[in-house]
């Protein structure tokens, strides 16, 4: 308690989502206290950094693998862009700011003074709990692949803010090089507003040995001169998982949220990215490199689960 007063430590309570259960007429969950301020971090502080976790958990997820490699390459990096984008509020396209706006205040929401905590609870408490509190990074995630109006939103205002962010640091052909990986990143969303199960996409770029090559060369070194078709495709049982969610919950965007949370786990990304469906007739050569990639993705995916679990 020393160290508390020392340093000027106020908290708050919420419910850790993947703890929450009933075995016959015993109904438990679990909480978890949060240092919502101290002597050097605001209350306004502690919601600008869960705003940043939450665009770190949607630009480093597997859709923008290509466009996070150029900003790399480019002397950049997500958390640079995550933490503009978070001062960014002037500049933020109607859609995106809805989204964000509405994340911001459910952190708000969630958080439970230390003289509300309940210590029993009924069954009744648990459905309510599994209704409101939410594990807000992914559910936030299931809203914006849910709606595309905030998609369409969220590629305008990034383009734009490339620009405003990075424009006078950059040659042009970094910036377009920026531009051409956020759309790769963007094509690959699975939109449940109208799902596809498969879509084909075209590049002019042998994106694979980009992805595999450890010198960091620029995209441009890749550059093809023609047109390559990228066929996509979305894992049959997630669609199925989707659909069947839908029958039972109140909206698409929770649909989403509990086949991610409830049935893909540590590679959750899955039910946001397409995945690229490999041709039968590629080269041996060519597939090991894809399946390097794929593997490092996997590698990533079960980090970022870990990272977000209680989030």
């Amino acid at each position: 308690m020393a160290s508390r007063r020392q340093f000027g430590f106020k908290s708050a309570f919420r419910v850790i989502p993947r703890y929450v259960s009933s075995y016959k007429d015993i109904h438990s969950l679990e909480y978890e206290e949060v240092v919502t301020e101290t002597n050097t971090c605001s209350r306004e502080d502690f919601l600008c950094l869960r705003l940043f976790q939450f665009l770190i958990h949607v630009l480093g997820s597997e859709l923008f693998i290509e466009f996070t490699r150029c900003l790399d390459i480019c002397g950049l990096d997500y958390a640079t862009l995550a933490d503009r984008i978070t001062r960014d509020g002037d500049n933020w396209t109607p859609q995106w700011r809805a989204l964000l706006e509405a994340f911001r205040q459910s952190c708000k929401d969630e958080l439970i003074p230390a003289d509300q905590v309940k210590l029993e609870f009924s069954a009744e408490d648990l459905r309510t709990v599994d209704t409101h509190q939410l594990a807000l990074v992914p559910f936030y995630m299931a809203n914006l692949v849910a709606n595309a109006a905030i998609i369409t939103d969220l590629r305008t205002y990034l383009k734009e803010g490339l620009g405003r962010f990075f424009g006078e640091k950059l040659s042009g052909e970094e910036m377009g090089e920026l531009e051409t990986t956020l759309d790769m990143g963007l094509d690959k969303i699975v939109c449940y507003e109208n799902p596809l199960s498969s879509k084909v996409v075209e590049y002019e770029y042998d994106l694979e040995s980009w992805l595999a090559d450890e010198g960091y060369a620029p995209l441009r070194d890749y550059y093809l001169g023609k047109a390559v078709p990228f066929h996509f495709q979305l894992d049959d049982a997630i669609l199925s998982s989707v659909e069947k969610a839908r029958s039972y919950t109140s909206s698409m965007a929770e649909a989403v949220y509990r086949v991610r949370i409830n049935v893909i786990g540590p590679t959750g990304d899955r039910i946001y990215c397409y995945q690229r469906n490999l041709d039968p007739n590629m080269p041996g050569d060519v597939r090991k490199r894809i399946d390097k990639v794929n593997e490092e993705r996997t590698i990533a995916r079960q980090h970022a689960e870990i990272a977000s679990r209680m989030s």
